[in-house]
């Protein structure tokens, strides 16, 4: 069975036609069912959008090249098939991850635990230090965090603290903490 990614791209455009129309504001449901549906296909389609641009040129250079007898032509050509021939492999690639099927968590909150181990005060300033990094990388990708729960320890570190972070896709992101 062959994947149509032109068929994505027109639900993409379905998704954002209804979206435009003021109906859909007033069903909150469908409106989110929509929000969710179009957020997951933005990155697949502009990939595949820039991959089917970068394809013509690449078909336009080698048209060019066949056909042209300016020397400025011919070098700006040669110059755009260069590009696209090391541009398509990755971007192949990178619409075949895009492609792949998500967990069905991945757009959901998080309660982040971090605990000090067995090592007292330098398993606690460990912990802080965790919980630090966590923290800053949350707020640098635009999530929430609300303190949930802090237990401090000894000299500065912490024997426990628990937060929610929120915000779209925030289990994908730290599934694998």
């Amino acid at each position: 069975m062959k994947f149509d990614l032109n068929h994505l791209e027109q639900d993409l455009l379905t998704i954002e036609s209804e979206l435009a129309s003021s109906e859909t504001y007033s069903n909150p449901a469908r409106l989110k069912e929509l929000m969710q549906k179009k957020k997951s296909l933005e990155h697949p389609v502009n990939l595949y959008r820039n991959y089917r641009n970068t394809y013509q040129n690449f078909e336009e250079a080698k048209r060019i090249l066949n056909e042209e007898k300016d020397a400025d032509m011919l070098a700006l050509a040669k110059e755009e098939l260069a590009i696209a021939q090391e541009s398509i492999p990755q971007l192949e690639e990178e619409l075949k991850i895009a492609l792949l099927p998500k967990d069905p968590n991945d757009e959901k909150n998080i309660l982040l635990e971090v605990r000090a181990g067995a090592g007292g005060d330098e398993a606690a300033l460990f912990a802080r230090e965790l919980f630090n990094s966590y923290m800053l990388f949350a707020k640098e990708e635009g999530y929430g965090v609300e303190m949930l729960e802090e237990s401090e320890g000894g000299v500065g570190g912490l024997k426990e603290v628990i937060v929610k972070i929120t915000g779209f896709g925030a289990y994908s992101r730290f599934k694998y903490e």
